[in-house]
């Protein structure tokens, strides 16, 4: 299992253009939103993607930046298949045919799915064109509303040229991104779901 989950599974190394300018302020504000989630934590994350046929999803939970737990899974596959890790302080644990095992590289896996989802904002917010939506009603919800557009080349691994990401207004956290592109054996599409629960705690396995 590579140690980095979300780019090993999702991919979302987007192609853009290189950054010839300061951010404008629609870009800004949909950077400084996607930063602000690994600050209002715990987090918990629901990656659903579709591409060539497959469907994926990913769980991925997140108490403190030392405390995570990561499932991954084709939907409509049997039960034991996917990923599904635990990752407390250092130590780690990983399911495999329903039960828990010991996971060795819990440490540098922890430290890799950090990095990647701090780098999360740059990554899409850098050479893109952000536009600002306003206000966008979303799950019967109004929230800020951001379009971003980027070059992608239908042979990577994350075609994706169009992204929609709303933001809450009042806590000024993003609760959805929605990708969509064109890869080469058909459309890619991802949807991401933010949540921020309260009174969250991971345990280790008994």
């Amino acid at each position: 299992m590579p140690a980095n989950l979300r780019t090993a599974v999702l991919a979302l190394a987007v192609v853009a253009m290189p950054v010839e300018a300061a951010l404008g302020d629609c870009a800004a504000d949909a950077k400084t939103a996607l930063d602000a989630r690994l600050t209002a934590l715990p987090l918990r994350e629901t990656i659903d993607s579709l591409r060539d046929g497959e469907h994926e999803r990913v769980l991925l939970e997140i108490e403190t930046l030392k405390r995570i737990h990561s499932v991954i899974k084709s939907v409509g596959g049997s039960a034991d298949a996917g990923v599904d890790l635990l990752i407390l302080d250092g130590k780690g644990w990983s399911k495999e045919h329903g039960h828990w095992q010991p996971f060795a590289a819990a440490a540098a896996t922890a430290e890799s799915t950090v990095e990647d989802e701090q780098g999360l904002a740059t990554q899409l917010t850098d050479g893109a064109a952000v536009t600002c939506l306003g206000p966008v009603t979303v799950d019967g919800r109004q929230f800020t509303g951001y379009d971003l557009k980027l070059d992608a080349d239908p042979s990577s691994s994350a075609p994706y040229t169009s992204m929609q990401l709303y933001v809450d207004p009042t806590t000024g956290l993003p609760h959805n991104l929605d990708m969509k592109g064109q890869g080469e054996a058909g459309p890619a599409v991802t949807n991401e779901r933010f949540e921020y629960p309260r009174n969250f705690k991971l345990t280790a396995p008994r």
